[in-house]
């Protein structure tokens, strides 16, 4: 209740599990990015984040396979943040949003909402979905 009282910056979102997340309010985000100099997550990161959301449910090998080794280190970073999930499958990891990630990126937790909005954005910026340019 304290986080809701009196206008403050940062919101407290409860996630499944008993966990916690503590976020800055949209309202106040223009204002931080022009104080911000370095990006939350790296280009990387963020290209294999957004290649597992459009293509999600996704084998951890495939995103490898598309994103280059790297992508391995990227995943652990995507699960330390919460942003993706990933569960045992033989030897290799399925890996999928979660729902903190449809809550930041203002989408709906449904991965053909998700895949729908990436293709518009992609679109828009005239990028292959298909393909991966690393």
């Amino acid at each position: 209740s304290h986080y809701n009282q009196n206008s403050r910056a940062l919101e407290l979102i409860e996630l499944p599990g008993s966990r916690y997340y503590l976020k800055l309010r949209r309202e106040y985000m223009d204002l931080v990015k022009k104080v911000l100099r370095k990006p939350l997550l790296s280009r990387g990161v963020m290209r294999t984040l957004s290649f597992i959301a459009y293509h999600q449910p996704i084998e951890q090998s495939r995103v490898a396979e598309a994103r280059g080794g790297s992508a391995y280190k990227h995943v652990r970073i995507l699960i330390e943040k919460g942003l993706i999930e990933a569960e045992k499958s033989g030897k290799t990891l399925i890996l999928r949003t979660t729902p903190l990630f449809a809550e930041l990126f203002g989408v709906e937790n449904d991965p053909k909402a998700i895949r729908k909005k990436l293709k518009k954005q992609l679109k828009s910026m005239n990028v292959d979905p298909r393909r991966d340019r690393r």
